[in-house]
């Protein structure tokens, strides 16, 4: 029996929920922080999207950091998904790819998550052009 996958929209977590869930992407993310050109062409996904037109710029940010994360840090999209849907990271790599690619599409429904992560690496690179 194949185990369903739901990822929540950031509305539908109470603000524990939420910083738990939050903590748990930074600490899967830290490590790749550190490498500055894999940042830099994540934060690029980011700024091509346009916020007047979530529907298709954000999706087509959402796919491009798909694949970047694909090509570049294929565990930490492992580690990623397991937080998002709230599962032990080896039911996500056993998991029908087919239902995993479907949950992960529903994140582009939640733009309060794609304007969340914009303005976060936005401000990011903003910081970074100013120093």
């Amino acid at each position: 029996m194949a185990k369903e996958f739901k990822v929540k929209k950031l509305s539908e977590y109470n603000t524990v929920q939420l910083v738990k869930i939050l903590s748990n992407i930074n600490r899967a993310i830290a490590p790749y922080a550190k490498d500055k050109k894999f940042m830099k062409k994540l934060r690029g996904c980011f700024s091509k999207s346009d916020k007047q037109d979530l529907d298709s710029s954000g999706f087509e940010a959402l796919m491009e950091i798909i694949e970047l994360l694909t090509e570049s840090a294929p565990d930490l999209v492992f580690d990623v998904l397991a937080v998002l849907f709230e599962a032990d990271k080896k039911d996500i790599a056993e998991a029908n790819a087919i239902d995993v690619l479907d949950a992960v599409i529903m994140l582009r429904e939640d733009t309060k998550l794609l304007d969340f992560l914009s303005s976060c690496f936005s401000q990011d690179q903003k910081k970074s052009a100013s120093i």
